[in-house]
């Protein structure tokens, strides 16, 4: 990279959201009634709850027919998904901590899920690192494949593990951006997270790329570079979502919930426009 040298609720039958225009569907045989009586009003953009596939097979030429466009998020195929970006969703400090408690919460580092303070610590981490990539790198670097990469860049090299007053790539990031913005909330968090754990800190940074080892194979840096999904303008023009989930103990399953929870932030945004 150049600049470097909430876990939401189970999807009910039906949720419709006439002031904003969208429809959120689930699976079940009440969700069939509706999109079969409603499928050509062509009036709102459908976000579809769909386990096992079947409603996109069923209903997607039909919402061809009617020109809708059709997305597909599935965790259970990624090749065949559309790209999907959370950081594309963050809009202010508040959004941040969002997607930090789902990557913490739907991943599993190297640490005893009870640590609090080993929790906290990658917790702080992790939300010095997405604020830092969200404020300073380029648009088309904010994304999890260069979170990856500034913990890779933090992992102290074997020869300088017993010297305290060794410095990366990283560090010196920060100490820059301190001079400038010593405020923002990157810096505070980065500057607790080093006071936080001492001679653990190692343990931290390689916990933290534990949780995020799934992430870093070329299949899923091409699914996450980028956002297509464009949960903000599903409607213009009308848009069905379709949401394949990912299989039982798939290292992905958090994302659809992330994607819900930032698709509702979004329909809030509108609803109040």
């Amino acid at each position: 990279m150049d600049f470097l040298m909430e876990t939401v609720p189970r999807i009910p039958p039906l949720i419709i959201m006439r002031g904003t225009q969208f429809c959120v569907c689930g699976s079940g045989y009440d969700t069939h009634l509706w999109l079969k009586s409603n499928i050509m009003r062509r009036s709102d953009a459908f976000i579809i709850y769909d386990p096992d596939g079947s409603l996109r097979k069923q209903y997607g030429r039909t919402f061809t027919r009617n020109s809708y466009g059709i997305k597909v998020l599935n965790m259970e195929k990624v090749k065949m998904s559309t790209r999907y970006n959370p950081f594309d969703y963050i809009r202010s400090e508040k959004d941040i901590p969002k997607l930090v408690n789902a990557l913490i919460t739907g991943t599993k580092g190297n640490g005893n899920p009870g640590d609090i303070k080993f929790i906290s610590a990658e917790t702080t981490l992790l939300t010095a690192l997405v604020s830092y990539i969200n404020n300073e790198a380029p648009k088309v670097e904010q994304n999890i494949n260069t979170l990856i990469l500034m913990l890779e860049y933090m992992m102290p090299d074997e020869d300088y593990e017993e010297d305290y007053d060794y410095k990366h790539a990283v560090d010196f990031l920060f100490e820059e951006k301190e001079v400038y913005d010593p405020d923002h909330l990157s810096v505070r968090f980065y500057k607790n997270f080093k006071e936080m754990m001492g001679n653990d800190t190692k343990n931290i940074i390689g916990s933290c790329a534990a949780r995020l080892a799934p992430f870093n194979t070329e299949e899923m840096k091409n699914f996450m570079s980028d956002d297509e999904l464009e949960l903000d303008c599903l409607h213009f023009p009308n848009t069905v979502l379709f949401v394949i989930p990912g299989n039982a103990g798939s290292p992905f399953n958090f994302i659809a919930p992330l994607m819900y929870s930032q698709l509702f932030d979004v329909i809030r945004e509108k609803s109040v426009q």
